[in-house]
């Protein structure tokens, strides 16, 4: 494959559980100095939300729908629902910017993982499926299992790049 076949054609699964050892470990949201206790168990809710496939050209290219996107799903995941929520709530408050920073440091590392793909395309011309997922590992990241593409339905509706499926966390990230 090349390296426009796998931006284009590619998801990563965010949010994964870790796969290998050499995977960075997922940073804990930050909770704002003088913030309640109580809600600590929603803070741990939103910390462990449920895998979810992104396409890595949205990534690449649309990070802050890809932003809005998995925020929305890490605080639905967390029985919050943002399209409902009072703003004026301290505690959603917290957990929205709780969302945030987990949502940003996944994109960051989704974004690690484009730029060394880039870096392994200098020394090859091609690469093969295991690189992919052990590259994918490395970064704390999955790969969505075989070649998605957006189906051939999708291209008569409005250009947009981004695309994800869910992905059932007990489903074989590796295949």
């Amino acid at each position: 494959m090349s390296y426009l076949d796998i931006l284009g054609s590619r998801m990563l699964v965010m949010f994964s559980p870790p796969i290998t050892k050499s995977s960075p470990p997922m940073l804990e949201p930050p909770s704002p100095p003088g913030s309640p206790t109580s809600s600590t168990s929603s803070l741990l809710a939103i910390s462990t939300p449920p895998p979810v496939a992104v396409s890595l050209l949205s990534i690449v290219y649309d990070d802050a729908h890809c932003a809005h996107f998995l925020a929305n799903h890490v605080l639905t995941s967390a029985a919050v629902h943002p399209e409902t929520y009072d703003v004026h709530d301290a505690e959603t408050r917290l957990m929205t910017a709780a969302a945030e920073v987990l949502v940003w440091q996944e994109i960051s590392r989704a974004k690690s993982f484009a730029r060394d793909l880039g870096l392994l395309f200098t020394r090859s011309e091609c690469v093969c499926e295991e690189d992919l997922v052990e590259l994918a590992a490395s970064h704390g990241l999955g790969l969505a299992p075989g070649n998605k593409r957006v189906r051939a339905s999708r291209e008569h509706e409005e250009p947009n790049h981004f695309h994800a499926d869910h992905v059932d966390a007990t489903a074989g990230l590796l295949a």
